[in-house]
């Protein structure tokens, strides 16, 4: 059995075991939907981005994840980080990109190199090179692509604008030469794995068919710098992306068949400020684009831009925003040329707002990512890549705690137990409520 998205949608919006498992109740029909265990690994799978444990029920999985992800939240807004670990690569490090298995790092001399954890971490150079500079990077399931070209401190012709296709292993698979101008944004699909996206300083977007070295292109107004998969359908073979040119964005919808590949423009979200102060444009999710220019943050929405707040009044490019990652829909973690870590918050349509900010961890960040929910990994004008990871700190005296969270012992079929406890006592309670009424 299995749930389609428009269901899943509407079961995800409580975002809390509790409530799903009061649907349980309401109906025959609802219970069937409960007890199938497919269907709730697929709603697990949307909210989550992982599998489910095998070996605990929907509950117990849900109960586990909801109570990592709220210590995870609390974490971020403590800022808990400290650092972990420091990987060196044989020249400077341009651009990386990760999964929970490789890490691949492009390199200034036009070389990858990876770090592969099967039990310890293994490094090993691809075969080949880029003629330039290895400036964007992306890897799925199959294959890793790449990107070259002027990373925009040298302000040059790029050497070499190509894009190529590598294994996993380390393999070239296929060089593709379609850009006029540097390369700087690359992208992978998950449930398309035979296609790629790429963007370039000369104003284009191009569709790549992986095997068959075919492409087709879109131009945009201004240069492409950023590339983000929203979502995809592997049944109908067609997905939506984010484009950054800019202070703009634009929603690509592609068609990624055999037969014949198309990108189309469904519509452009403009920031009303000076191009020239937007160097560069990141983008996060389908809801949220976030862009960024020396000194200033700005938050796209709906369709329009909803937020523009000044960080850093100094005009020293060492306040550059250089990077940032979205952790949710309403936290974005962003950094200055400089190495000044920042958090941002927002609720509703309010403004922007710092939670905090913590300078000297690292001296000319690049960019910043997240590996995991935990990780968080930065590169620099250095030929290495560190990581910091996450320690949320033991909750304040008087913290109200779930009882999930105060049974420390609770073994896995306990828990099921206290939440539909819970849900019991609650009930009660409202039919007390009404009696009385």
């Amino acid at each position: 059995m299995d749930v389609d998205d428009g269901l899943a949608e509407l079961l995800l919006r409580p975002l809390a075991a509790p409530a799903l498992l009061a649907l349980r109740g309401a109906s025959r029909h609802w219970r069937c939907h409960v007890a199938a265990a497919t269907a709730w690994g697929h709603l697990f799978r949307r909210r989550f981005g992982r599998a489910p444990d095998g070996e605990l029920s929907w509950l117990q999985n849900w109960a586990a994840a909801r109570r990592y992800e709220r210590e995870t939240f609390e974490g971020w807004d403590q800022g808990a980080l400290k650092p972990e670990t420091v990987m060196s690569f044989a020249s400077f490090v341009r651009s990386w990109a990760s999964d929970e298995e490789l890490l691949v790092a492009g390199l200034s001399s036009g070389q990858l190199q990876a770090v592969k954890f099967d039990g310890g971490a293994r490094r090993f150079l691809f075969e080949g090179a880029h003629g330039d500079e290895v400036v964007a990077l992306a890897l799925n399931q199959r294959y890793v692509f790449s990107g070259s070209g002027d990373p925009g401190y040298h302000r040059r012709q790029p050497r070499d604008a190509s894009v190529r296709l590598w294994s996993r292993e380390g393999k070239q698979l296929g060089a593709f030469v379609g850009h006029l101008d540097s390369v700087r944004a690359v992208a992978l699909f998950q449930q398309l794995p035979d296609f790629g996206l790429s963007g370039g300083m000369d104003c284009h977007v191009v569709l790549w068919d992986l095997k068959a070295g075919k492409r087709c292109s879109l131009p945009l107004p201004r240069p492409c710098r950023c590339l983000r998969v929203l979502c995809e359908d592997f049944q109908d073979s067609r997905a939506r992306v984010l484009a950054g040119f800019g202070n703009s964005v634009a929603e690509l919808a592609v068609s990624a068949r055999a037969s014949g590949a198309s990108l189309t423009p469904l519509k452009f979200v403009y920031a009303h400020v000076e191009e020239s102060r937007w160097p560069k444009s990141f983008l996060s999710s389908m809801k949220v684009a976030l862009g960024s220019v020396d000194g200033h943050f700005a938050l796209l929405q709906g369709g329009r831009c909803r937020a523009l707040r000044e960080l850093f009044q100094s005009e020293n490019m060492a306040n550059e925003v250089v990077s940032l990652v979205l952790l949710s829909e309403t936290r974005v973690l962003l950094v200055t040329r400089a190495g000044i870590l920042s958090l941002l918050a927002w609720e509703g349509l309010g403004q922007p707002r710092l939670l905090w900010s913590k300078s000297g961890w690292r001296m000319y960040v690049s960019t910043i990512g997240l590996w995991g929910s935990r990780r968080l990994v930065s590169d620099g004008f250095d030929d290495t890549i560190r990581t910091f990871t996450l320690c949320p700190k033991v909750a304040e005296p008087g913290y109200r705690k779930s009882p999930l969270v105060r049974e420390k012992k609770a073994s896995p079929s306990k828990l099921g137990t206290l939440l539909e406890e819970r849900i019991f006592q609650r009930s009660l309670r409202r039919k007390g409520a009404m009696v009385r009424g």
